[in-house]
């Protein structure tokens, strides 16, 4: 998934006006939990978590990180 992908179903799933995404309103969730650090725009929670992601092997483990909204 892209960005724009991601950013769309967050949108859509909460209802998010497109003002709302340059707001330091998100953070990186670890299996539902925050994980405390990652918290800023949309785009910078989704950055860190493909940079976390790049350490993961596809084929076999599934991405236990996702965006949550504060």
């Amino acid at each position: 998934m892209d960005c724009s992908t991601i950013e769309g179903m967050i949108r859509q799933s909460t209802k998010n006006k497109i003002m709302d995404t340059q707001l330091k309103n998100y953070e990186v969730l670890k299996n539902g939990k925050p994980m405390g650090s990652f918290i800023g725009t949309l785009d910078q929670c989704i950055k860190a978590i493909q940079l976390l992601e790049s350490g993961l092997d596809r084929y076999t483990q599934h991405s236990p990180y996702t965006v949550g909204r504060i």
